[in-house]
Parts: structure tokens; C-alpha cells; sequence
């Protein structure tokens, strides 16, 4: 883990270095509020543009294009769609980065972290937690008025116990003795299984060593031989452990009995046993050598070994990475559906406006292509001069405006328009001005006029609605207001009658 999280890191730092200019003046003018992630972007942009989808974005010039691009371009009012789908397509890719780099910096970090504390606080040391052992520290040692250190290493012993403390305590671990050693064992007077035989009690710096009446029944270490009991036809067989606590140059013996009986064992079971038995030996065997060579082969069964992983920290880690990673997608993929349903809503509130216009200017006598000039012109200027905030359908209108000065046929612009503003209403005008123009003007300002009715009333429905929603969310903080003003009221009275 620690080598992939630091092949990750390296990745991504030579990434930024190697690519801190690239398209540094396109990144400049995002919106930093809208692009978290802004400071990978360079990288991602490279990624998409050597790796992903700067061959597929070649091979098209048309605005038509997949139905997830379709949903993008509906957020955005450009004449280039596919650069929004290159930019959503980047916002994904620096998510993955940045989350791969925190989760590999945090593996990093948890595997070279070290939690040591001071252990100098006013010019007095601590004592080592663990009772047993010293610990060697380096001191900068001070003349007080100076600020050159001397150095000084020093040993810091542990804590000793007095004669009345060392006897307190071996009864007491006497005690802790007794009430760790059964493990999966009834009592001390029917022993089936292996017992804990605890060898240091930390807690009080004693060491414990373990003599057995036999050995071939209860080791040192706690293991029991019983398997064969049953075989042999015992039953019972009785043994004295003898506990010998010592601190430093103090000991003291407690003899405990105990009954072995045979084991209720599984097939497993007795195979774990043997293992552990052959395990032993090969220890006993090689206690003087740097290793113990593991025993291969267990009762005419091959055997191999490898270590088992108890610390899942970092794989834990890697998970929660993946599921902020996926979250912050999901978050994404619902901005785009949050703006887009803004969108739609703010081009259905504008279609009177637009048709008002029209209806205006063409009854004034301005062709339908002059008067969407004038309308587009006018929107532009007031944008330039922050007189307007922006409006979807004004922008799609100026689109239609440039395709049109472009070259592109005036009926084709109309339709278009409708099309990409994709709301019914918008269809309908699109065709509408597109059939005027095949069968003239005559009579299109009385169907403007009826078109613009019909969407003054629609525009009033949506306001009636927008406003009963805004009430809805209010009734949460009438009511909590309510309760308040019911308590200010109630609780006074109350306290009045009870005096």
C-alpha cells in the first residue's frame, strides 16, 4: 500500500510541475466559486487532451451530439457545446486526482506517523510509562541567559517499587494471573483446552515463569496435551503449575492445580493442535539460532505459511477515498441537473417577455430578422454595461443572431433556437417565424399577439407557483415561531397559577 500511495503521489506532483502552464490562460478565467478543484485542472486538461477524448472531440463540428452532452449544453450558452462537456469532463478528472492524492498522503502519512510526546515539561523528565524498561533521551541543556545548547544524553531509569508496593503487587498479579489463564477452560478443576499462561504483567513490571508437575501434559507455555487421552483411556489427570513471580532481584512462588480432561475437539481442531505442538518443538529446537524454521509438513500434510494482516487502517482509508471520490461525482452530476431544471424554469418565466418584443416590434413594422437583431443587440449591450443579469433565452437568441451573420439560413437559426432551447414554448415560436418566412407575413402578428397572451398567463401560473412554494418553505419557521410564542405565553401563566 505504501509503495502505490507514494507511486501516486510522485504521479501527481510531477504532474503539476510538468504541466503548471498548461492552458494557465483558459484556467484563469473559470469562475474559481464553480471549480473547486481549479488547481489540478492544468494536469487534468492534459490527461483529457493526450489520453481521453481530444480525439473524439476532432472528429465533430456539429451541435448535435450524445444525449449526456445534450444535458450539459442546456447549462451553458456558447457557441462551442463541446468545450462544456471538455470542462465537465475535467471537473470529474480532478476530483479523481485530488481524492487519490488525500487518501495516498494519508496512507503515507499513517505509516511513518510517530506519536511520540515530550517528555521534558519544566525542567522535569517522565519516567518511561512502562515500568520496565529505561529509555535514553538527548537534552539541549541551557545556561540560562545563553542560547548555546549543550548536549546530553541521558538514560532515564524507570520508576522503582518499594519493598511494601513490590508485595502488594505480586498478590495482586497473583490475582490478574488467576483470572486470565482459563481462556475457553470451565474452571481450573476440568482444564480441556490450551491456557493463558501470561509470561509479563506489564502493568506492574513482573515477570512471570511456569513450572509444570509434567511437561508432557501442560507446558510452560500453556499448551495442553490431551488429545491422546481418550486413545489411551484417561480420564483425569491432575497437575501442579507453579507461578514464579520475580521483580528485579524479588520472587515469589504461588502453586496452582489444576485437572486435565480430555478435549472435545473437531477434525479442524485437532489439526490446529498438532500444528501448534510441531510449531513448538521447531522453536525449542532452534532457540539458539536466528530463526525458527517453520515445520513443512504436519501429520502427512504439506504445509506453507504467511503472514495475516491485522491493520485494515489503510484499507479502510482507500474506501472512505473511493466513496468521497463517487460522492463528489454524484454532487457534480446533480449541479448539472439543479442547474439545468433553474434553466428551464428561467426560460419559461422569459417567454412572454420574448414574445412581447417580437410581437411589438414587428407590429412596428421591423421584419422578424431586424427585430431579433434589435432584441439580441440590445441584451448584449446591457450585459457589457451589467444593466442585465443573464438570461438563457436571450443568450440562445443572440447564438441564433451570429449563426444567422455567419451565413446560416435565417428558417434553419429559428429552428435551431428551438431547439436547443428545448421547451415546447421556444419549438412553437421557432416554427411559427420558421413558417413565416415560407409563407409570409401575412397574419403572424395576430398569432405573436395570440402567442403572447398565451404566455402572460402561463408566466402568471409560474409565479403563482414559485410563490406557493416559497410559502411551503416557510412554514417550517412559522411553526417553530408559533411554538415559541405559545411558550413565552403559556409558561408564565402556569408558573402564576402554581404560586
Amino acid at each position: 500500500m505504501l509503495i502505490v500511495s507514494l507511486i501516486i503521489l510522485i504521479f501527481v506532483i510531477t504532474g503539476l510541475i510538468f504541466t503548471k502552464n498548461y492552458k494557465r490562460e483558459e484556467i484563469e478565467t473559470l469562475n474559481k466559486k464553480q471549480n473547486s478543484f481549479v488547481l489540478v485542472y492544468s494536469l487534468s486538461f492534459k490527461i483529457l487532451d493526450k489520453f481521453i477524448i481530444m480525439d473524439k472531440l476532432k472528429s465533430t463540428d456539429k451541435l448535435k451530439s450524445t444525449d449526456k452532452l445534450k444535458s450539459i449544453e442546456k447549462l451553458k450558452s456558447t457557441n462551442n457545446k463541446k468545450s462544456d462537456e471538455y470542462l465537465n469532463n475535467a471537473k470529474k478528472i480532478s476530483i479523481v486526482i485530488f481524492m487519490l492524492s488525500i487518501t495516498s498522503f494519508l496512507c503515507v502519512l499513517l505509516t511513518f506517523a510517530d506519536s511520540k510526546g515530550s517528555v521534558i515539561n519544566d525542567n522535569a523528565v517522565n519516567r518511561p510509562a512502562n515500568v520496565e524498561n529505561s529509555e535514553n533521551i538527548d537534552m539541549n541543556v541551557y545556561k540560562v541567559g545563553e542560547e548555546t545548547p549543550y548536549e546530553v544524553e541521558f538514560n532515564v531509569e524507570a520508576r522503582q517499587y518499594n519493598a511494601e508496593e513490590i508485595k502488594q503487587n505480586f498478590v495482586l498479579a497473583y490475582e490478574y494471573v488467576l483470572e486470565n489463564m482459563l481462556k475457553e477452560n470451565e474452571s481450573l478443576e476440568n482444564v480441556t483446552s490450551d491456557l493463558n499462561l501470561s509470561t509479563v504483567i506489564s502493568q506492574y513490571a513482573i515477570n512471570v515463569d511456569w513450572y509444570s508437575s509434567d511437561y508432557n501434559i501442560v507446558d510452560y507455555d500453556g499448551t495442553v496435551y490431551n488429545s491422546d487421552f481418550e486413545t489411551n483411556n484417561v480420564d483425569c489427570i491432575p497437575i501442579q503449575l507453579t507461578a514464579n513471580l520475580s521483580y528485579r532481584d524479588q520472587t515469589c512462588e504461588y502453586p496452582i492445580d489444576i485437572k486435565v480432561f480430555p478435549p472435545y475437539l473437531t477434525e479442524e481442531e485437532h489439526f490446529i493442535r498438532a500444528i501448534k505442538k510441531a510449531i513448538a518443538q521447531a522453536s525449542g529446537n532452534s532457540i539458539y539460532e536466528d530463526k525458527i524454521n517453520l515445520p513443512t509438513v504436519v501429520n502427512g500434510v504439506q504445509l506453507e505459511y504467511k503472514e495475516s494482516s491485522k491493520d485494515d487502517t489503510a484499507g479502510i482509508i482507500v474506501v472512505l477515498g473511493i466513496v468521497m471520490t463517487i460522492v463528489l461525482l454524484a454532487g457534480i452530476e446533480g449541479q448539472n441537473k439543479k442547474e439545468k431544471k433553474n434553466r428551464d424554469m428561467q426560460l419559461k418565466y422569459d417567454y412572454s417577455e420574448v414574445v412581447s418584443k417580437l410581437t411589438l416590434l414587428a407590429g412596428a413594422g421591423m421584419t422578424i430578422s431586424r427585430a431579433w437583431e434589435k432584441i439580441s443587440l440590445d441584451y448584449k449591450k446591457q450585459r457589457e454595461n451589467n444593466e442585465s443579469k443573464m438570461h438563457y433565452s436571450y443568450e440562445e437568441m443572440l447564438i441564433a443572431y451570429y449563426q444567422m451573420k455567419s451565413g446560416m439560413a435565417e428558417g434553419k437559426a429559428y429552428a435551431e433556437f428551438g431547439k436547443r432551447c428545448n421547451i415546447k414554448e421556444y419549438l412553437k415560436l421557432g416554427a411559427l417565424l420558421q413558417q413565416n418566412l415560407k409563407k409570409g407575413t401575412k397574419g403572424l402578428t395576430q398569432m405573436l399577439e395570440n402567442e403572447s397572451l398565451e404566455a402572460f398567463e402561463e408566466r402568471k401560473n409560474i409565479a403563482k407557483r414559485l410563490g406557493e412554494e416559497a410559502g411551503t418553505k416557510l412554514l417550517a419557521p412559522m411553526a417553530i415561531m408559533l411554538v415559541i410564542v405559545m411558550i413565552i405565553v403559556i409558561v408564565p401563566a402556569m408558573l402564576s397559577f402554581s404560586m
